[in-house]
C-alpha cells in the first residue's frame, strides 16, 4: 500500500500487523516508514524505539534511523 502511494491504507495495514507480528523487527521498520510518509515523526520515533528495543543489531534500526533523520532535515548525520 505504501509503494502505491496510499499511506493511510498502509497505516491501517501496519496497525493490524503490529499486534500479531510485534516480535519481528521488519514490522517496526515498516511502521517507521509509514508514519514518516504520513508526516508523523513522533509516531515514527516511537516505532523506532520499539524496533531498537526489540532488535538493536537489526539492519532495520539503521535504515529507520536514517529515514527519520532525513525526514527531520538532518542530512549531515544521515549521510
Amino acid at each position: 500500500a505504501l509503494h502505491s502511494g496510499d499511506a493511510a491504507r498502509a497505516l491501517s495495514c501496519v496497525r493490524r500487523a503490529v499486534e500479531p507480528l510485534r516480535h519481528l523487527s521488519r514490522t517496526w521498520g515498516v511502521a517507521v516508514r509509514v508514519h514518516l510518509a504520513l508526516g508523523d515523526e513522533a509516531a515514527a520515533q516511537q516505532a523506532l524505539q520499539q524496533l531498537t528495543a526489540l532488535a538493536p543489531d537489526s539492519p532495520h534500526v539503521s535504515l529507520s534511523t536514517l529515514a527519520l533523520l532525513r525526514a527531520q532535515g538532518d542530512v549531515v548525520t544521515a549521510t
